[in-house]
């Protein structure tokens, strides 16, 4: 690939329809992370199984201390990324970090009680939808659904009509409501009453329940979208079991319990959630001794050093989609042409990908992360599609493949004299990964 350019961030509009590669996708992926919190004593749970349908963990299960259910109070304090791409619309956002920290204070008709394992359960909805027919889902909402106690909803009830509008607003949006792709298949949307509202589709789709489940099939507030009115980082304002308090991008984030939340028993818990990003391993060892840290998210090396210098620390293993892919513009040439996209794609090493981001605490992805067993190939099956072969004659068949897909395409074609590769300036300058690609 003949240059590498930088870019500020993945996701602006800089590079948002000609990037070939970005920080984000499934070229290659951490397996699991080692989990450490402080805590007290605890069995050993077994080992974890590494048969067929399920990958190997980067580190192996340890002692852990259960929670006590039911017990209120305290704020979790745990290290992830603070990172957002500028828009704070639920409906338009794309980074990770940032949903998932509106997932913690925007409502779902369903939510996931398990991604990896597919299992639902209402959330908005008082309970999983009619299906009359292949066609047809007729939702109940719970009648103590309740806007939080903020203007300017203060603690309204959440209405049929509310959901209607919100799924409406995408339907109907312009190009940047990304996720509009998830309700095309919506003919209408009938409301009867203030509770009850039904979906009818096209045609019938098995995924559908998957739609309203999805982390971003968040219900928002007529309210806070009409008049062109814009999200910002001040009027997060959901239906959600907490309540945003602030964002400090690259740093900290929290969110405080919401005391009018309608999942009842007298959840959650916390009476708060507070992220932060670490700079480097130093402060999150910092973090664990002056106890400003809870639980933080590390590959097996880090893991086993902190282990040593802070005794008293409980490990488990967390099966995490942290991942690198790679994008083509398929109306751009050389792109149009399979043989040069599936060459290059195959070419790639990913399993030294993962040693040098993940220092080999992971395991070599398809499309959909190895934790979401449900869906994702086994790795007993990926292991022998071209570009994940693992070993010296794995990785020499697939240059060989790779190089015969390339012999192919320029019997017919020139290959340019300057191939462009796009990369986010934080994964260049922390993972080198755009030279690692050019390589």
């Amino acid at each position: 690939m003949g240059r590498c350019m930088d870019v500020n961030r993945a996701g602006e509009k800089r590079v948002s329809r000609r990037w070939f590669l970005a920080a984000t996708g499934a070229t290659v992926g951490a397996a699991g992370l080692a989990s450490l919190r402080c805590g007290g004593n605890g069995k050993a749970p077994p080992p974890t199984g590494t048969g067929d349908n399920e990958s190997p963990p980067a580190v192996a299960s340890a002692s852990a201390t259960q929670p006590v259910v039911g017990q209120q109070g305290g704020t979790l304090r745990y290290t992830g990324f603070v990172a957002s791409d500028g828009v704070y619309d639920p409906h338009k956002t794309q980074a990770g970090p940032f949903y998932g920290n509106q997932a913690l204070v925007f409502s779902r008709l369903i939510s996931y009680d398990s991604q990896a394992e597919g299992t639902m359960t209402a959330d908005l909805a008082e309970k999983m939808p009619e299906e009359p027919d292949a066609l047809t889902y007729v939702f109940t909402l719970n009648k103590n659904a309740r806007w939080q106690d903020r203007d300017p909803l203060n603690g309204r009830p959440v209405t049929a009509d509310d959901v209607r509008l919100s799924i409406e607003r995408q339907m109907s949006g312009d190009a940047s409501f990304v996720r509009k792709a998830q309700w095309v298949n919506v003919d209408k949307i009938e409301v009867t009453d203030s509770q009850h509202l039904t979906f009818r589709l096209k045609e019938p789709r098995a995924a559908m329940l998957n739609r309203f489940a999805d982390v971003n099939a968040f219900i928002v507030a007529p309210e806070l979208t009409q008049d062109k009115r814009q999200f910002t980082l001040d009027n997060q304002i959901g239906s959600g079991p907490f309540r945003w308090v602030e964002w400090s991008e690259g740093k900290f984030a929290s969110v405080s319990r919401n005391a009018i939340w309608h999942g009842g028993g007298g959840r959650p818990f916390l009476n708060g959630i507070t992220i932060k990003q670490p700079t480097n391993a130093a402060e999150v060892e910092g973090g664990f001794r002056t106890k400003e840290l809870d639980v933080a998210f590390m590959g097996r090396l880090q893991a086993d050093r902190l282990k040593k210098s802070v005794p008293g620390l409980l490990e488990s293993t967390q099966g995490h989609s942290l991942f690198f892919g790679m994008r083509f513009f398929i109306k751009q040439f050389p792109y149009t042409d399979v043989r040069f996209r599936s060459a290059v794609s195959i070419a790639l090493d990913r399993r030294k990908m993962l040693d040098e981001f993940f220092a080999g605490s992971g395991e070599v992805n398809p499309w959909i992360s190895w934790p979401n067993k449900r869906w994702t190939l086994p790795q007993g099956e990926l292991s022998g599609l071209p570009g994940y072969r693992p070993g010296a004659a794995g990785r020499d068949q697939d240059l060989k493949e790779a190089k015969s897909l390339l012999d192919a395409f320029k019997s017919a074609s020139k290959v340019p004299d300057d191939i462009a590769l796009f990369v986010a300036d934080d994964a260049e300058k922390s993972l080198h990964l755009g030279s690692l690609m050019k390589q």
